[in-house]
């Protein structure tokens, strides 16, 4: 299928499907609400994998723009809308015509179908997205290249001490922010639990309090301990797993 049909299908595709779904936004809102739910799902699967991939060659999440991994051809918007343009493209690139991974589009699925259980039950705020997204982006980048941009933290870091302002998180906040502007990996402190382990543990105390930073420690411990057991590594990235530890502690324990 060459691009002009692929682009032509693609634009059939939001008119005679899409279009008449968000009509119906007036008088089935929530149908609509599930439909975006679901793209925004969709498109951060799409972008975590992007992320993971770039990350492990040292590109830039930015630049090049998204282009086929095989052929290197930038791809035009019709190819960027995720779980469709794979069924669009019939799995594989409209230039080379190789085969695009399977993963890919189930990832995509998978994030979608997370958003759409969690996110209309749990009914979250802007700034529980903002936690979620630059946690999740840290989780994937310590398993690409186990080194994380935690200075993305301190935007949120400072939200929560302003809205919840105690001494003690001020106290947290300055410790984080020291940490955060300062490599410290030479340190011996940091040689068996890495400094971004570190700043994840204390945003996580201003963020739900020491209590349930020690469950979700706990959690996360236990996580890496199973996963070392079977797959006799002798190292894990430790931020995934605090990152589900956390998520499993609210969504699922609670």
């Amino acid at each position: 299928m060459n691009a002009s049909k692929l682009s032509k299908k693609t634009e059939r595709y939001f008119v005679y499907y899409l279009i008449p779904i968000i009509k119906l936004r007036r008088n089935n809102m929530l149908l609509f609400y599930y439909l975006l739910i679901g793209i925004l799902g969709a498109s951060w699967g799409s972008f975590l994998l992007v992320l993971y991939e770039r990350r492990l060659v040292g590109q830039s999440i930015i630049f090049p723009p998204s282009h086929c991994s095989n052929c290197s051809t930038p791809l035009p918007y019709y190819c960027l809308f995720p779980i469709v343009s794979y069924w669009s493209c019939r799995g594989r690139c409209i230039f080379c015509d190789v085969s695009i991974p399977t993963y890919s589009v189930m990832l995509e699925i998978l994030s979608a179908l997370f958003f759409l259980t969690i996110v209309p039950t749990t009914s979250p705020t802007p700034f529980s997205f903002i936690c979620f997204f630059i946690l999740s982006y840290l989780a994937v980048e310590d398993v690409a290249v186990q080194s994380v941009s935690t200075h993305l933290l301190i935007f949120p870091a400072y939200l929560l001490v302003k809205f919840n302002f105690s001494w003690l998180n001020f106290a947290i906040l300055l410790i984080l922010t020291f940490l955060l502007f300062n490599n410290l990996e030479y340190l011996a402190c940091f040689q068996k639990i890495g400094q971004g382990d570190i700043e994840i543990l204390l945003f996580f105390t201003l963020l739900v309090g020491a209590h349930l930073t020690t469950l979700i420690i706990l959690i996360a411990t236990t996580l890496g301990v199973t996963v070392l057991f079977f797959t006799k590594k002798s190292i894990i990235p430790f931020i995934p797993y605090l990152f589900t530890a956390y998520y499993l502690l609210m969504f699922v324990f609670q």
